[in-house]
């Protein structure tokens, strides 16, 4: 008896390292990375159920475009989890990415989604305008 829980506590921690136990960071890490190589199925993995229907459409878009239409990668940095600060509550939050005190302006919306914490991008968010300061 005393065996067989071990085995199962071995199972679940491996089985949570092995589905990378989701976290509001993780998932923007993972999200951001797959976005900066235009990997879109692979950002999915990371994304809302919303987010996911946005990416379709934006990989049916850049499927259209020609090659030499399409914007380059400059620049890449491979995101880490220490270039992003979270604050959630409750079943969503908002992460910045940041280098050292400088941080992004646009928050990046996260949601928690059968258990696991997702990138959300929601259509209406998209187009709004800034205010004029």
């Amino acid at each position: 008896m005393k065996k067989s829980y071990y085995t199962f506590l071995i199972a679940l921690f491996a089985s949570c390292i092995f589905a990378s136990c989701s976290s509001p960071k993780t998932a923007v890490v993972g999200f951001m990375n797959k976005m900066q190589d235009m990997d879109f199925a692979g950002a999915k993995k990371y994304s809302s159920e919303e987010t996911k229907k946005l990416l379709g459409s934006l990989e049916s878009m850049m499927a259209m475009m020609p090659k030499e239409e399409m914007p380059p990668i400059e620049d890449k940095k491979i995101i880490t989890k220490d270039w992003v600060k979270c604050k959630t509550q409750g079943k969503e939050g908002t992460c910045q990415l940041c280098e050292g005190d400088d941080c992004t302006d646009d928050p990046i919306k996260v949601i928690k989604e059968q258990g696991q914490w997702k990138v959300h991008l929601a259509k209406e968010d998209m187009n709004k305008e800034e205010p004029i300061k």
